[in-house]
């Protein structure tokens, strides 16, 4: 037969004060937690991290845009690299992390710094992986007639370029991320 030794009495409000601190300790701990979650999401914290600065590994300026990936310092892994734009980057390219989106809500930037503007979500690029990608792009980089129609009017548009649409009249489409009718 077992014999289980029972605290003495003395030693029980010991153990009853450290039990009843680490669960003092413990409450607050998960109170503080979850204050810092609440917070975090009122803030409107981008996970994408749009707009943010990030690397061109090649160095050279380029002919036109260009989708890099993995792009290591951007949470979506994708930096969206523009051709000079004298107007609004002072005569250098812009690179900035992006990400894909489906609408212009998606497109919320982390800073405004690189791109003043703001950011809609619209196709970047014809060729490449990310062909015919829906990415948020700074409003100064969309091209009339390519991405966008009647730019800065208050008709503007975001359109599908013509190699993008496969209803579009007489158009060859040679991007592979482009549905088959």
């Amino acid at each position: 037969m077992h014999h289980i030794e029972m605290p003495r009495a003395s030693t029980l409000p010991l153990f009853h004060r450290a039990l009843t601190r680490s669960l003092r300790s413990t409450g607050a701990c998960f109170v503080t937690g979850a204050l810092f979650v609440i917070a975090l999401a009122a803030t409107g914290c981008n996970p994408n991290s749009i707009g943010r600065i990030c690397i061109n590994p090649q160095g050279s300026a380029p002919l036109g845009s260009q989708v890099i990936s993995p792009a290591l310092e951007c949470p979506s892994r994708l930096c969206l690299i523009q051709p000079a734009n004298s107007a609004s980057t002072g005569g250098a390219e812009r690179k900035t992390c992006t990400a894909q989106c489906e609408s212009n809500d998606d497109c919320d930037p982390e800073t405004t710094e690189h791109c003043k503007v703001g950011f809609v979500c619209a196709v970047p690029t014809q060729v490449g992986n990310f062909c015919c990608k829906r990415l948020c792009v700074c409003k100064d980089d969309l091209v009339e007639g390519f991405n966008v129609k009647n730019q800065g009017t208050e008709t503007e548009e975001i359109i599908k370029p013509h190699a993008c649409d496969r209803t579009a009249p007489g158009a060859i489409v040679t991007c592979k991320n482009v549905d088959p009718l």
